[in-house]
């Protein structure tokens, strides 16, 4: 993940309840602010103090996952 201008390794990130299980099945979410009200499950979010969210699926320039 991207925070506070360096990528930062979370790991394991369960994705269930997740802004990223709405990448998972629309390929690109982005909540413009309050993704931890959004989101109240999401651990990581809280420990970030994340206030948006741009998620974008990584694909095959075929467009296959």
């Amino acid at each position: 993940m991207w925070s506070q201008e360096s990528f930062n390794e979370r790991a394991p990130y369960f994705v269930e309840a997740t802004p990223c299980q709405q990448v998972a099945h629309l390929t690109k979410f982005f909540v413009p602010s309050q993704v931890r009200q959004k989101f109240p499950n999401d651990k990581q979010l809280a420990a970030t103090c994340a206030e948006s969210y741009l998620g974008i699926a990584i694909t095959a320039s075929d467009g296959s996952f």
